[in-house]
């Protein structure tokens, strides 16, 4: 892939930070994606990457889940990631060397808002769950317009974090009020990121320039059976994760809030019931020519 002579062992953007946009360390991201990305998302991610297309550069690639999941089932296609966080590149870089897919894959440290790369170079670029954690969306989107060439196509995929809900053997209200409380004081801490972007992007993307816009949604959805009381302890860790992310004390207001609605769900009835539980929250999917 042409990457305007950049190695993966270049630092074409020196100013780029050492630390995560995200605010999790390395595990906390793993474990996070792992949870809910499933095979139903790897698909609309394939689906959405126009035929043809045989570069993608990913921007926000942190671990390295896009290439893993997408590459195999995309043969012809060639990926670079770029990120802010040269520790999780250099995590990946290793973690892939020397299997199926280090051929077909490359990593440079640089952000969205200045992509280490020519005019006109790649044929996609794919924004996964990043522009949510970018302090310019519109900077980003118009970067990625520059380096794409004629015919390319960006790919964003990104959540609306204010549209999660919960449930167990049927939808819990206070439980997604509560939670939906923490998520607007995380929303605060980081603005201007916005982790409620998702239905934003379409619009930002026009005005960056993109002619030819396209939205899809996919539903996000992580679902078990099991008890109360596992499910409880599932939902306080990613509490926790949403927090710690935005920098939120542990005994901000609305977490201990959402903390006692969790306590009061779980002790209406035997902890150890048993039913169908899990969290939904809607992805948008735009791809822009």
């Amino acid at each position: 892939m042409r990457d305007d002579g950049a190695s993966p062992s270049d630092d074409p953007n020196p100013a780029a930070a050492d630390e995560s946009a995200d605010g999790l360390t390395a595990e906390e991201l793993r474990r996070g994606r792992e949870s809910w990305w499933d095979a139903g998302f790897t698909r609309a991610l394939v689906e959405a990457i126009p035929d043809g297309c045989r570069e993608l550069v990913e921007v926000g690639c942190g671990l390295g889940h896009v290439a893993r999941k997408v590459l195999p089932q995309a043969p012809g296609l060639s990926y670079l990631g770029v990120d802010v966080d040269r520790a999780r590149l250099a995590e990946t870089r290793e973690d892939l060397e020397g299997g199926p897919l280090a051929e077909r894959t490359r990593f440079v440290a640089g952000s969205g808002e200045a992509l280490p790369l020519g005019d006109e170079t790649t044929d996609v670029v794919l924004f996964c769950m990043t522009l949510q954690h970018v302090a310019s969306p519109a900077d980003a989107l118009r970067e990625s317009r520059r380096v794409l060439r004629p015919g390319g196509a960006l790919v964003a995929a990104e959540p609306d974090n204010l549209g999660q809900r919960w449930f167990f053997d049927g939808p819990l209200e206070e439980v997604t009020r509560s939670f939906a409380a923490v998520i607007e004081q995380c929303r605060e801490a980081r603005a201007p990121a916005d982790l409620a972007i998702g239905p934003q992007v379409p619009g930002l993307a026009r005005a960056a320039g993109f002619g030819d816009v396209e939205m899809r949604v996919h539903a996000i959805f992580v679902t078990r059976y099991e008890t109360a009381r596992e499910c409880r302890a599932k939902w306080e860790e990613m509490l926790r994760l949403f927090a710690h992310a935005s920098d939120l004390p542990d005994n901000a207001p609305a977490v201990g809030a959402c903390r006692e609605a969790l306590d009061r769900w779980l002790n209406a009835g035997d902890p150890e019931r048993v039913g169908h539980c899990g969290t939904t929250v809607p992805v948008f999917v735009t791809i822009a020519g």
